[in-house]
């Protein structure tokens, strides 16, 4: 169960308002994307924003907070971290509304990822398909009494948001491939989560070493 594998998860559900009610949200659908990509790189793109303001520019074109704004969590089986944003001009200012909007995102080790922003939820997993392609299949829900058309615009800025990742999953491939780098640097207070994902993929392929 859920619970068993990450227990401190239940805790920080209640710290972060992670639960939602079906009452207060309507079911969107499944999507899948095939990434051509290792499903490592595709977690670490997940687990860093500080190339928002560059690849995402064309979606949701947020200002991102300075790193020491962001709360970060890490614990001995999950990453999070509750991000704050201002988007510069787009879904949110073509339809009136406040351009701050806040993210809680938690990353379940080996691939499974949750978000909650303010107007939908997401939650996927991701399949590793072969040593450079991967699937990311999500499922979303929006939040009720939402202007239809900015539900619709909201749920495709974050689909197109996405796709933009893969895209640079796709090209940091051709890197990973060549061989040429074979480690990089991480940065203590920017990479905390990228760390931490690491750490749980080396610890991962020893307990499979071990048995």
């Amino acid at each position: 169960m859920l619970a068993d594998a990450f227990p401190e998860l239940e805790a920080l559900g209640h710290e972060w308002d992670l639960a939602f009610d079906d009452n207060d949200y309507v079911y969107q659908g499944v999507t899948s994307m095939d990434i051509d990509g290792n499903w490592k790189a595709w977690c670490e793109n997940a687990n860093e924003c500080y190339h928002c303001p560059t690849i995402h520019a064309e979606s949701f074109d947020a200002e991102f907070k300075s790193l020491k704004d962001r709360e970060v969590r890490v614990t001995a089986n999950l990453v999070g971290a509750v991000n704050g944003y201002r988007e510069s001009g787009t879904v949110l200012a073509r339809h009136g509304m406040n351009p701050t909007f806040g993210e809680r995102y938690v990353f379940l080790h080996p691939g499974s990822f949750f978000s909650k922003d303010d107007y939908h939820i997401f939650a996927g997993y991701t399949l590793p398909v072969a040593v450079d392609k991967s699937r990311f299949v999500s499922h979303t829900w929006a939040r009720k009494n939402l202007e239809p058309a900015f539900a619709l615009d909201w749920g495709n800025m974050w689909e197109r948001t996405m796709a933009e990742d893969a895209e640079a999953v796709r090209l940091q491939n051709f890197g990973l491939r060549s061989g040429t780098l074979m480690r990089g640097q991480l940065s203590p207070e920017a990479d905390q989560m990228i760390l931490k994902f690491h750490e749980l993929v080396v610890r991962s392929y020893a307990n499979v070493a071990d048995h």
